[in-house]
């Protein structure tokens, strides 16, 4: 694959060859002196179609295989309930390792990913790729600002049929949204606002073919006095959607992700995004940002801190954390 060679080149083992790991070779295709060395997945001819695509040396077999090649870091980009074991065996290298995110399906399979990365020095970041997305950093600056005063109470509203893949559905592997898409808040929540003080939830399954808690409502409390409510589904059927609402209300005003009135003339929206706020006597102002790829500076983040051999971040800490409130959501712990 792309880009061998030189002093600080960096050299990775990739777990998965599912849509999320075609996203990360994408972004990596991009950044100089990074080679994907080998792949492997149960599906090895997913891992074939993979390895034409991105001109990658070696398909391999197993695990084990792939680690002979000695990669500086590997990525693990399969469904959550595969997680523990891989990242357990992973770790044994001493290598850093990205792991997609939701870390695991319970709260003991993460202390195992995190002991085994302890007992045996490796490196592991947790793949929340929303605290590199600008349009979410500028929505916590905004608030950190003052914008619209604090506390904030921070709203999502969203309903769709869900993922293909059975097994996002499925209450053993995926638990549904409240736990594999919603983690993504829970731990952007934490990063923003503090530890959760309260976590209250009301769930229940809509799809016929779902194991998994599919719809419900979750309201969190964080150490800033600031809070997060989602109103969220997986259970309708499939192709139906709703448009969804996503904002932050505060004592001073709201501020929105989608504004309902035009793009302002002055922001240029193939460079940039904007968040709106309303203030006193409905007094609309706009915050536009520079528009990136989030997935890029997510992996590039992870490269740079394996070339420089520093701690990456979030860790195996932040997504045992991001976990246990999942698992409060979902009324488990």
């Amino acid at each position: 694959m792309i880009n061998q060679g030189g002093p600080m080149s960096v050299s990775l083992g990739l777990v998965g060859a599912g849509g999320i790991a075609g996203m990360h070779l994408q972004s990596l295709a991009s950044i100089e002196n990074v080679s994907v060395v080998a792949i492997t997945d149960t599906d090895l001819d997913a891992c074939t179609r993979r390895q034409e695509e991105f001109e990658i040396p070696t398909v391999a077999p197993t695990l084990d295989a792939l680690l002979e090649h000695n990669p500086d870091a590997i990525l693990v980009c399969t469904p959550t309930f595969t997680h523990c074991d891989i990242v357990s065996q992973a770790a044994q290298s001493g290598k850093y390792i990205f792991c997609e995110k939701p870390m695991a399906r319970t709260l003991s399979e993460a202390e195992r990913m995190i002991d085994a990365c302890h007992r045996h020095g490796a490196s592991l970041m947790l793949g929340f790729v929303r605290r590199f997305c600008p349009e979410w950093n500028w929505f916590k600056t905004l608030v950190e600002r003052g914008t619209i005063g604090r506390p904030v109470v921070w709203r999502v509203v969203y309903s769709s049929a869900g993922p293909a893949s059975p097994w996002y559905l499925n209450r053993e592997q995926g638990a549904g949204p409240f736990l594999d898409g919603m983690v993504h808040n829970y731990d952007f929540c934490r990063y923003a606002f503090g530890e959760v003080q309260e976590v209250a939830s009301a769930m229940v399954t809509l799809k016929p073919a779902s194991s998994a808690l599919d719809t419900g409502t979750a309201h969190m409390t964080f150490a800033s006095g600031d809070q997060h409510v989602i109103i969220g589904s997986w259970g309708l059927p499939n192709g139906t959607h709703t448009p969804g609402v996503h904002d932050a209300l505060g004592p001073e005003g709201a501020l929105l992700f989608r504004d309902p009135g035009t793009a302002p003339d002055d922001v240029d929206t193939e460079t940039h995004g904007y968040l709106v706020s309303y203030g006193p006597d409905n007094e609309r102002t706009v915050y536009p940002y520079v528009k990136e790829n989030m997935f890029l500076k997510e992996i590039q983040y992870f490269v740079n801190a394996v070339r420089q051999k520093t701690p990456p971040e979030p860790n195996g800490e932040d997504g045992y954390h991001a976990l246990d409130i999942a698992l409060r959501v979902l009324g488990e712990v």
